[in-house]
Parts: C-alpha cells; structure tokens; sequence
C-alpha cells in the first residue's frame, strides 16, 4: 500500500464524518479529534471553526513565535497547512481582485486570459522584489494585454483549388 499525504480544509456534511466532530462546540485553543475509516477528522477553533482532515500529522500540538514574538501553540497539520498554502490563497486572493472573465469568451480564450492572469501576477511579484524602484500596480499591466486577447479575431486566408480533368 502506497504512503500518501494530504493535509487540507473539510466540510463538516461531507459524508463518512464523525458525529462527535460535527456536533461538537469548541472553544478558542479547543480541539477535537476522531477517526474515520483510519483517518484522523478534527476540529479546532483559532480565528474561527476549522474542520481539517490530515493524513501526515498526529493530534499533537507545535509551539511557534509569532510576527511579534509570541510563542504560540497550534496543531501541527494546521501549522504545516497554514505554512504551505499561504501562497496559493494570496495568488488566488490577487486574481479575484481584477476578474476578467466573460460569459462570450469561447472556453480556450478564458484558459488563455487567466494564464495570462497568473503570468502577470508572477511578473509583478518578482518585479516588485527585485526592482529597487517605485512599486507597480498589478492593474497598470492588464488593460491593454486584455483588449488585444479579446478582440483578436482569427485570420483565414482563402486558398485557390487547383482541379485536375
């Protein structure tokens, strides 16, 4: 049997879940956590309910220092969860800002605008922390590359059959 990890967010209605973890109240630091066909379902209060689903870290807790300093204890798959996907949702937070999506668009120019749309995110965050002048705005790149993506049209050129009697 293949070792295979995940840590990652959980419904609570999603079927299979333990009662315990659905019902229960937990309070700020509180956790629970049981298992469900060998694996662990917990839930956690920080900021706000979390339900989480992790298959690579036991229910043990980690102490961490803060921005200010602070030690602080949280689970290790909540730690671990929060270390490597804050980048994925700040991308995912920077593309909401600017939605470029019509319902017209044919499905590959949707595809086209919004790898375009992570290009230029990526351009703008390396450009931003290597360039030693006044900070760019996401939005000053976009406007133009979009209408010229939009309101290209394919080009056919006609050929001339050539019969033969």
């Amino acid at each position: 049997m293949k070792q295979t990890y995940s840590t990652g967010t959980l419904r609570l209605d999603r079927k299979n879940n333990p009662v315990e973890v659905k019902t229960a109240k937990v309070n700020k630091g509180e956790r629970i956590c049981r298992l469900a066909n060998d694996v662990m379902v917990g839930k956690s209060w920080d900021k706000r309910d979390v339900a989480f689903i992790p298959t690579e870290f036991p229910d043990e807790v980690t102490t961490y220092c803060n921005k200010r300093n602070e030690e602080k204890s949280k689970l290790i798959a909540i730690f671990h969860y929060n270390k490597n996907m804050g980048g994925v949702d700040l991308q995912d937070q920077m593309t909401s800002y600017y939605p470029f999506s019509r319902k017209t668009l044919r499905w590959y120019k949707k595809l086209d605008i919004h790898i375009f749309q992570l290009l230029r995110l990526n351009a703008h965050t390396i450009y931003n922390k290597y360039v030693n002048a006044k900070k760019l705005f996401v939005l000053r790149l976009s406007s133009a590359s979009y209408r010229n993506i939009v309101t290209s049209k394919a080009t056919t050129t006609k050929t001339n059959k050539i019969s033969f009697p």
